[in-house]
């Protein structure tokens, strides 16, 4: 089953890999959630600024996260249960 939702992440955990951002874990409605693997990686350019995506597990579930370079703000987009 695919939940999409398109919200506001409230906490991320981000390391910078040779100036691009990884998440580490996100919190979201008080869940923290751990990123084991992350599948895939993307940009998106929106008008003047940048979009960083990702898809990842936690080891039960995949997610569909998305970082507004201009906002500074993470969304969920996407968990699938596997």
């Amino acid at each position: 089953m695919i939940f999409t939702s398109d919200v506001e992440i409230s906490r991320t955990g981000v390391i910078f890999k040779y100036g691009n951002p990884l998440p580490v874990w996100i919190e979201s409605n008080g869940e923290k959630v751990s990123v084991k693997e992350i599948f895939y990686s993307w940009t998106e350019r929106k008008g003047h600024y940048l979009v960083y995506k990702y898809t990842f597990t936690d080891g039960f579930d995949a997610y569909e996260i998305a970082l507004n370079s201009l906002s500074m703000k993470w969304f969920l987009i996407a968990r699938e249960e596997l």
